[in-house]
């Protein structure tokens, strides 16, 4: 199984894709579901879509180190910092969709999202122009503090094969 188009079909809960190791493609939008699927090992997964159901959390897809489109717009998801933690060692993701969620609706949000996730290429079908991504976290510093921390560490993350050069002694121009 390489593809699952299971959209459309009110599904209460995600079906087991524990024998689908191959698995690149998982469409399960516009069902019912309560609960992402469990991808504890997916390792070829590109696409998931998971839009248009009740979903309050995501489930870890860590699994998942090819995830380059996830779309969990219009869901239920409640937390952005749980939402954040899930998909920030998920480098290879460049394209994401999270609005409409109890969680996206904040102003500081796109800000957050982009300093946590500085490898994305397209935010809520926009694609991301990183000059007024990093102009927007900057404006937002006085008045989110997250967002501050977020945008130095994301800072520190792009930075960090320039200062283990500098440590070794190595000049930064030869890195």
């Amino acid at each position: 199984l390489v593809v699952l188009r299971a959209g459309g079909n009110r599904l209460e809960a995600p079906p087991d894709l524990c024998h689908a190791p191959m698995l690149r493609e998982l469409h399960l939008n516009e069902n019912r579901l309560t609960a992402s699927p469990a991808l504890a090992w997916h390792p070829h997964l590109t696409t998931l879509n998971l839009q248009d159901n009740h979903i309050p959390t995501l489930s870890s897809l860590s699994g998942c180190p090819r995830l380059r489109e996830l779309n969990v717009s219009f869901n239920r998801l409640t937390d952005l910092h749980a939402l954040l933690a899930t998909l920030v060692g998920i480098t290879s993701l460049a394209s994401l969709q999270v609005s409409d969620n109890p969680c996206t609706s904040g102003r500081e949000t796109t800000a957050m999202l982009l300093t946590r996730l500085p490898w994305l290429a397209e935010l809520n079908h926009d694609a991301i122009d990183r000059e007024s991504a990093r102009k927007g976290a900057l404006q937002s510093l006085g008045t989110a503090p997250l967002a501050a921390t977020a945008l130095l560490r994301a800072q520190l993350v792009a930075n960090r094969p320039m200062l283990g050069a500098v440590r070794s002694g190595a000049s930064v121009g030869a890195v």
